[in-house]
Protein backbone atom coordinates (compact mmCIF):
# COMPACT_ATOMS: atom_id res chain seq x y z
CA UNK A 1 0.00 0.00 0.00
CA UNK A 2 1.14 3.51 -0.50
CA UNK A 3 -0.35 7.20 -0.12
CA UNK A 4 0.37 10.90 -1.13
CA UNK A 5 2.34 12.56 1.78
CA UNK A 6 3.59 15.60 -0.25
CA UNK A 7 4.29 15.84 -4.16
CA UNK A 8 6.40 13.53 -5.44
CA UNK A 9 6.70 12.10 -1.50
CA UNK A 10 4.95 8.82 -0.48
CA UNK A 11 4.39 6.56 2.58
CA UNK A 12 4.23 2.89 1.92
CA UNK A 13 3.13 -0.06 4.22
CA UNK A 14 2.85 -3.77 3.68
CA UNK A 15 2.99 -7.17 5.53
CA UNK A 16 4.71 -10.49 3.90
CA UNK A 17 4.27 -14.01 4.90
CA UNK A 18 6.77 -16.56 3.53
CA UNK A 19 7.81 -20.16 5.26
CA UNK A 20 10.72 -21.93 4.48
CA UNK A 21 11.12 -25.75 4.81
CA UNK A 22 14.75 -26.97 4.67
CA UNK A 23 15.68 -31.25 4.74
CA UNK A 24 19.10 -33.11 3.33
CA UNK A 25 19.10 -34.80 0.13
CA UNK A 26 22.11 -36.89 -1.32
CA UNK A 27 21.97 -36.50 -5.13
CA UNK A 28 22.05 -39.36 -7.55
CA UNK A 29 25.98 -40.59 -7.71
CA UNK A 30 27.50 -38.67 -4.64
CA UNK A 31 29.41 -40.53 -2.21
CA UNK A 32 27.89 -40.17 1.34
CA UNK A 33 30.14 -39.96 4.38
CA UNK A 34 29.68 -42.38 7.38
CA UNK A 35 28.54 -41.34 10.07
CA UNK A 36 25.20 -40.16 12.46
CA UNK A 37 25.58 -36.74 11.20
CA UNK A 38 25.66 -37.39 7.62
CA UNK A 39 23.12 -40.48 6.98
CA UNK A 40 21.40 -38.35 4.63
CA UNK A 41 23.91 -37.01 2.46
CA UNK A 42 27.33 -34.74 2.15
CA UNK A 43 25.86 -31.59 0.99
CA UNK A 44 27.08 -27.84 2.11
CA UNK A 45 23.99 -28.19 4.03
CA UNK A 46 24.70 -31.18 5.80
CA UNK A 47 28.38 -29.81 6.44
CA UNK A 48 27.07 -26.51 7.88
CA UNK A 49 24.50 -28.40 10.27
CA UNK A 50 27.39 -30.71 11.72
CA UNK A 51 29.85 -27.66 12.04
CA UNK A 52 26.78 -25.60 13.97
CA UNK A 53 26.99 -22.92 11.01
CA UNK A 54 23.35 -23.21 10.56
CA UNK A 55 21.85 -23.30 14.74
CA UNK A 56 20.15 -26.65 15.44
CA UNK A 57 17.32 -24.35 16.01
CA UNK A 58 17.11 -22.81 12.26
CA UNK A 59 18.20 -25.94 10.39
CA UNK A 60 14.74 -26.81 9.29
CA UNK A 61 13.85 -23.37 8.15
CA UNK A 62 10.80 -21.85 9.48
CA UNK A 63 8.20 -18.85 8.83
CA UNK A 64 8.55 -15.01 8.48
CA UNK A 65 5.86 -12.71 9.31
CA UNK A 66 6.76 -8.97 8.27
CA UNK A 67 5.49 -6.01 8.83
CA UNK A 68 6.86 -3.37 6.22
CA UNK A 69 6.84 0.41 6.84
CA UNK A 70 8.87 2.89 4.54
CA UNK A 71 8.98 6.77 2.97
CA UNK A 72 9.59 7.04 -0.78
CA UNK A 73 10.37 9.99 -2.84
CA UNK A 74 9.71 10.04 -6.58
CA UNK A 75 9.86 12.89 -9.14
CA UNK A 76 10.74 10.88 -12.30
CA UNK A 77 9.03 12.65 -15.12
CA UNK A 78 7.96 9.04 -16.59
CA UNK A 79 7.76 5.99 -14.72
CA UNK A 80 9.16 3.50 -17.47
CA UNK A 81 12.15 4.01 -18.88
CA UNK A 82 12.42 7.84 -17.19
CA UNK A 83 14.83 10.58 -18.68
CA UNK A 84 15.32 12.66 -15.49
CA UNK A 85 14.22 12.75 -12.11
CA UNK A 86 14.64 11.00 -8.76
CA UNK A 87 13.57 7.34 -7.65
CA UNK A 88 14.59 7.13 -3.59
CA UNK A 89 12.99 4.86 -1.01
CA UNK A 90 13.65 3.41 2.31
CA UNK A 91 12.01 0.97 4.45
CA UNK A 92 12.57 -1.26 7.84
CA UNK A 93 11.48 -4.80 7.84
CA UNK A 94 9.79 -5.92 11.30
CA UNK A 95 9.72 -9.48 11.76
CA UNK A 96 9.11 -10.25 15.35
CA UNK A 97 7.72 -13.84 16.66
CA UNK A 98 4.16 -12.23 18.68
CA UNK A 99 3.62 -11.71 14.48
CA UNK A 100 4.29 -15.28 13.96
CA UNK A 101 7.83 -15.51 12.71
CA UNK A 102 9.51 -18.47 13.95
CA UNK A 103 13.21 -16.62 14.19
CA UNK A 104 12.48 -12.86 15.18
CA UNK A 105 14.52 -10.39 13.07
CA UNK A 106 14.63 -6.88 11.94
CA UNK A 107 16.22 -5.59 8.60
CA UNK A 108 16.19 -2.28 7.28
CA UNK A 109 16.58 -1.45 3.19
CA UNK A 110 17.26 2.16 1.53
CA UNK A 111 17.55 2.43 -2.30
CA UNK A 112 18.60 5.28 -4.39
CA UNK A 113 17.76 5.73 -8.04
CA UNK A 114 18.97 9.22 -9.88
CA UNK A 115 18.44 9.84 -13.60
CA UNK A 116 20.59 12.78 -15.37
CA UNK A 117 19.45 13.61 -18.99
CA UNK A 118 22.72 14.23 -21.14
CA UNK A 119 20.78 14.73 -24.61
CA UNK A 120 17.49 15.25 -23.52
CA UNK A 121 15.40 12.36 -24.61
CA UNK A 122 18.23 10.47 -25.98
CA UNK A 123 21.25 10.40 -23.90
CA UNK A 124 20.70 10.13 -20.16
CA UNK A 125 23.18 8.70 -17.25
CA UNK A 126 21.27 6.66 -14.18
CA UNK A 127 22.37 4.88 -11.59
CA UNK A 128 20.87 3.07 -8.81
CA UNK A 129 22.50 2.16 -5.27
CA UNK A 130 21.33 -0.19 -2.65
CA UNK A 131 22.04 -1.51 1.12
CA UNK A 132 20.33 -3.74 3.18
CA UNK A 133 21.08 -4.27 6.94
CA UNK A 134 20.63 -6.69 9.61
CA UNK A 135 19.23 -4.17 12.80
CA UNK A 136 20.36 -5.89 16.19
CA UNK A 137 20.67 -9.55 16.24
CA UNK A 138 21.43 -11.41 12.77
CA UNK A 139 18.75 -12.82 11.32
CA UNK A 140 18.09 -16.51 10.17
CA UNK A 141 20.13 -18.09 7.84
CA UNK A 142 17.11 -18.64 5.07
CA UNK A 143 16.13 -15.30 5.02
CA UNK A 144 19.22 -14.06 4.12
CA UNK A 145 18.86 -14.36 0.71
CA UNK A 146 15.89 -12.21 -0.04
CA UNK A 147 16.24 -8.66 -1.30
CA UNK A 148 13.64 -7.27 0.46
CA UNK A 149 12.34 -4.27 -1.80
CA UNK A 150 9.02 -2.79 -1.18
CA UNK A 151 6.24 -3.40 -3.85
CA UNK A 152 4.03 -6.31 -5.32
CA UNK A 153 6.63 -8.92 -6.27
CA UNK A 154 7.36 -11.66 -3.91
CA UNK A 155 10.20 -11.95 -2.47
CA UNK A 156 11.75 -14.75 -4.26
CA UNK A 157 15.09 -13.23 -5.25
CA UNK A 158 18.63 -11.98 -3.85
CA UNK A 159 21.65 -10.34 -5.41
CA UNK A 160 22.29 -11.57 -9.54
CA UNK A 161 20.25 -12.31 -12.08
CA UNK A 162 18.81 -9.09 -14.16
CA UNK A 163 16.56 -7.46 -11.64
CA UNK A 164 19.71 -6.41 -9.31
CA UNK A 165 23.57 -7.18 -10.50
CA UNK A 166 23.62 -8.15 -14.33
CA UNK A 167 26.26 -10.81 -14.79
CA UNK A 168 26.57 -12.39 -11.43
CA UNK A 169 24.57 -15.94 -10.68
CA UNK A 170 21.33 -15.05 -9.02
CA UNK A 171 21.64 -15.19 -5.28
CA UNK A 172 25.77 -15.79 -4.97
CA UNK A 173 26.09 -12.55 -2.97
CA UNK A 174 24.68 -13.05 0.74
CA UNK A 175 25.39 -11.60 4.24
CA UNK A 176 23.84 -9.70 7.04
CA UNK A 177 24.80 -6.24 5.43
CA UNK A 178 24.90 -6.54 1.67
CA UNK A 179 24.80 -3.61 -0.93
CA UNK A 180 25.20 -3.29 -4.73
CA UNK A 181 25.22 -0.73 -7.50
CA UNK A 182 24.24 -0.31 -10.82
CA UNK A 183 25.56 2.33 -13.68
CA UNK A 184 24.61 2.77 -16.90
CA UNK A 185 24.53 5.21 -20.29
CA UNK A 186 21.50 5.10 -22.33
CA UNK A 187 21.67 5.71 -25.78
CA UNK A 188 17.72 6.16 -27.51
CA UNK A 189 18.94 6.41 -30.91
CA UNK A 190 16.11 5.93 -32.92
CA UNK A 191 12.33 6.99 -32.04
CA UNK A 192 9.09 6.61 -34.15
CA UNK A 193 4.97 5.64 -33.93
CA UNK A 194 4.12 2.62 -35.59
CA UNK A 195 0.07 1.56 -35.05
CA UNK A 196 -0.40 4.45 -32.60
CA UNK A 197 2.50 3.15 -30.59
CA UNK A 198 5.65 4.71 -29.57
CA UNK A 199 9.01 2.55 -30.51
CA UNK A 200 11.92 3.36 -29.75
CA UNK A 201 16.10 1.59 -30.22
CA UNK A 202 18.03 2.00 -27.60
CA UNK A 203 21.87 0.97 -26.47
CA UNK A 204 23.17 0.55 -22.98
CA UNK A 205 26.99 0.78 -21.17
CA UNK A 206 26.76 -0.07 -17.77
CA UNK A 207 29.00 -1.91 -14.91
CA UNK A 208 27.17 -3.73 -11.76
CA UNK A 209 28.77 -4.72 -8.21
CA UNK A 210 27.80 -6.33 -5.36
CA UNK A 211 29.75 -5.81 -1.90
CA UNK A 212 28.85 -7.85 1.74
CA UNK A 213 29.61 -5.35 4.21
CA UNK A 214 28.78 -7.96 7.12
CA UNK A 215 29.37 -11.47 6.53
CA UNK A 216 27.57 -14.42 7.79
CA UNK A 217 29.39 -16.39 10.83
CA UNK A 218 31.11 -19.43 9.41
CA UNK A 219 33.03 -20.71 12.43
CA UNK A 220 33.10 -24.43 13.13
CA UNK A 221 31.39 -24.26 16.35
CA UNK A 222 31.28 -27.72 16.96
CA UNK A 223 34.97 -29.35 17.13
CA UNK A 224 33.70 -31.83 14.61
CA UNK A 225 35.35 -32.83 11.31
CA UNK A 226 38.17 -30.09 12.05
CA UNK A 227 40.39 -31.98 9.32
CA UNK A 228 37.40 -31.14 6.65
CA UNK A 229 36.75 -27.90 7.89
CA UNK A 230 39.64 -26.62 7.91
CA UNK A 231 40.23 -27.74 4.38
CA UNK A 232 36.78 -25.66 3.42
CA UNK A 233 37.54 -22.63 4.65
CA UNK A 234 41.26 -22.56 3.23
Amino acid sequence: MTGEILKNFYWEAGYNFSWTKTSSFTPSGYEVLAGPDFEHGTTLFDLYNAWGIIPENEAKGGAISSLRLGLMYDSRNIENNPTEGIWAEAHIIAAPKWLGTTHQHYKFCATMRQYIPIVKNKLTFAYRAGYQGTLGKTSPWYAMPFYTNMGPKADNDGFGGYRTVRGLMLNRVQGQDVGFYNIELRWRFIDFKFLNQNIAFALSGFTDAAHVFKGYDMKNDTGKYLDLYNKFVD
